[in-house]
């Protein structure tokens, strides 16, 4: 069958969204509503937290490459280069037009129209130049999180006349709905994890007229979202209500855009949430100064580093001598709680070949405890700061809703290449 003759598609890969908080937030959500009475798909995820497998940066990775996180052993975000399985849009890239966004991706061919990776994701690069402006800068927004608010403000401002560099038409593609949703919630507007869902709204409205423009029919294209999970992890509870409130209206519009112009839909949520804020309390607590600054002045001033998507970080070295020096520093920091000594980061290497190391925080109580480090004693909050108390927990399910002539069932997330592809 000629390309012109198939149904453009769009894979909507909207992370981690809980289907019973889009079903609460039908109201005056047209297509939020038509989107959940469309068919759908929910499979299981035999992974779980202690397998280091329950994160997006895994379960992604296993769908785009229908195989299951023990047999492609991706643990972390920027691990994709050691990946030697093909991604589902290598085996026939003449059906795939826009891929944007994709979690933990490598380059795909050169037949690929248009291709633009995560921001966390250093190795993967865009194939359009007018693109890459976009990226350094989308890259540099998520690299560190020491900044001040009137910092990040003003960076969104220089990133929104990129924007309008890349896509003159983009402003005017923001019509009177974009207009609505930001005046109906302009007290959420002005806070870090807003500008970020922006950044993602503008950027899927360049995805779009990109798209168009191209005049390409037939093609699966492909956009992540991460707005909604990390709403979900922070702000799903009253007191944040209305930042939820913003990202479920942006949401709608997307939707809605997506519906007037693709003939096929498919939403994937990869994995999902549920509110956890009323069984546990799990802090998520971030260097104040930010990984870059924290490892260089207290762990390894040897070190490369790259700040992953939450709390955690990788360090690159030119010397396995440097790398030990680090490891043993970064493995001398413990919490002292009710006598006892907590190690604060948990630490991972790659093997001898891999002069790299991964750390991440495995500490998730309270934030009035000392830190014992080099035999001196500090205050946990000189040197660290509480992002939140995460109020939503991964579950080990993956829902798809879609339009798709496919009846088959499904039992687990990386079995879903069909919705992906066109055989």
């Amino acid at each position: 069958m000629e390309s012109d003759l198939l149904k453009s598609r769009i894979v909507f890969e909207l992370n981690e969204f809980n289907v019973d908080l889009l079903k609460d937030a039908t109201d005056n959500r047209p297509f939020i509503r038509k989107l959940l009475n469309m068919n759908h798909v929910s499979t299981k995820i035999p992974d779980h937290y202690s397998s280091d497998f329950l994160e997006p940066w895994s379960q992604w990775v296993s769908i785009h490459t229908n195989k299951s996180c023990q047999d492609h052993n991706i643990k972390h975000l920027g691990d994709i280069e050691l990946l030697d399985i093909p991604h589902i849009w290598d085996k026939n890239p003449s059906d795939y037009g826009f891929i944007w966004g994709c979690l933990n991706s490598k380059n795909p061919s050169s037949e690929i129209i248009s291709y633009f990776p995560d921001p966390w994701t250093l190795s993967a690069k865009t194939n359009v130049r007018k693109l890459v402006s976009l990226e350094a800068f989308l890259r540099l927004a998520v690299s560190d999180r020491g900044d001040t608010l009137l910092k990040r403000s003003i960076f969104f401002s220089k990133l929104l006349i990129c924007f309008v560099q890349i896509s003159p038409i983009l402003l005017f593609n923001l019509d009177k709905a974009f207009m609505k949703v930001a005046t109906k919630n302009i007290r959420s507007l002005f806070n870090t994890s807003s500008i970020y869902s922006l950044i993602e709204y503008l950027s899927f409205n360049i995805f779009l007229t990109e798209i168009k423009k191209a005049k390409v029919s037939g093609k699966i294209n492909i956009f992540f979202a991460n707005m909604l999970a990390h709403c979900q992890h922070y702000y799903w509870n009253t007191n944040n209500h209305g930042r939820l409130i913003l990202v479920l209206d942006l949401i709608e519009e997307m939707l809605r855009k997506s519906f007037e112009q693709f003939e096929e839909i498919v939403v994937i949520n990869g994995l999902s949430q549920e509110y956890s804020a009323d069984k546990e309390e799990w802090n998520s607590f971030y260097p104040s100064i930010g990984w870059k600054k924290f490892i260089k002045k207290y762990i390894s001033d040897k070190a490369e580093v790259q700040p992953c998507m939450s709390y955690d970080a990788i360090m690159s070295f030119s010397s396995l001598d440097d790398l030990n020096k680090a490891r043993k520093k970064a493995n001398s920091f413990y919490v002292l709680e009710d006598g006892k000594h907590l190690p604060l980061f948990l630490i991972e290497d790659y093997g001898d070949s891999e002069n790299r190391l991964f750390i991440r925080f495995q500490y998730y109580e309270s934030d009035t405890v000392d830190v014992s480090f080099d035999n001196e004693l500090f205050e946990f909050k000189r040197l660290f700061s509480k992002l939140a108390t995460r109020t939503a927990r991964h579950i080990q399910e993956c829902d798809v809703y879609h339009n798709l002539e496919i009846n088959k069932g499904f039992e687990f997330n990386w079995e879903l290449g069909p919705f992906y592809s066109r055989s």
